[in-house]
């Protein structure tokens, strides 16, 4: 790994995660974990990082972080709290949904950086983690791709009747707005796009779980329409 990460990086065995069903064992863990976790390695380690921080900071909300002298109690209820905002949504990391489908153009593969799937608000996010490293273009041609998915092959390759989204997280205001026109004009009301965890974290707990606040998706502008009639 590289010096920069200043840590080392283990990876679950079989036995390690038998470890963690014997002690949870509602915990939701694909039963073929093992053999996917063998077959990664460390080569795009900031990437997925970024991404399970995505996921990470959703679970945490406006919770913030625990306190090294947190109390016994304080920690309960911290993890208490995340594993019920966990339980409300399916997150596929990386890599997990690889989506194939025929359009003008042959053969095409979009492979999400993550998908989640909250049943209660039946809608299904594509994200994708954007590091300022392609062209306006490239952006355009894949935003394509995902409109063609979504126009032609959704509803044949998902049969929940769960809303789309394409989610795009990015690193500054100004990516934010080159890509967003980009996304109004090809997707319309099934694309939004994000500036990191300022907005990331609010927008995606309002649309994903349960009785969260949507006031500050009112107060900074961003489509409070309800996603189920996002077309």
């Amino acid at each position: 790994m590289p010096a920069s990460f200043r840590y080392s990086a283990w990876r679950l065995s079989a036995t390690g995660i038998k470890a963690v069903l014997d002690e949870f064992p509602d915990e939701a863990i694909a039963a073929d974990l093992d053999e996917r976790l063998a077959r990664k390695g460390l080569v795009h380690l900031e990437h997925r990082r970024s991404i399970s921080r995505v996921y990470l900071d959703l679970l945490r909300g406006g919770a913030g972080e625990l306190l090294e002298d947190s109390s016994t109690c304080t920690v309960a209820g911290w993890i208490d709290m995340l594993r019920k905002r966990a339980a409300q949504v399916r997150w596929q990391a990386d890599g997990e949904v690889v989506i194939q489908f025929e359009d003008a153009s042959g053969r095409v593969q979009l492979v999400p950086d993550a998908t989640v799937v909250s049943p209660a608000k039946r809608v299904r996010l594509f994200i994708e983690l954007d590091r300022s490293n392609k062209g306006l273009s490239r952006i355009e041609e894949h935003l394509g791709r995902y409109a063609s998915f979504l126009r032609t092959e959704y509803s044949r390759h998902y049969r929940d009747c769960l809303t789309p989204w394409v989610v795009f997280v990015v690193k500054s205001e100004g990516r934010r707005q080159g890509i967003a026109r980009l996304m109004e004009r090809i997707l319309g009301r099934a694309g939004q796009c994000l500036v990191g965890d300022q907005d990331a974290t609010p927008w995606l707990s309002s649309v994903l779980l349960r009785d969260e606040d949507a006031e500050w998706m009112a107060a900074n502008g961003y489509n409070t329409v309800d996603p189920n009639a996002a077309q």
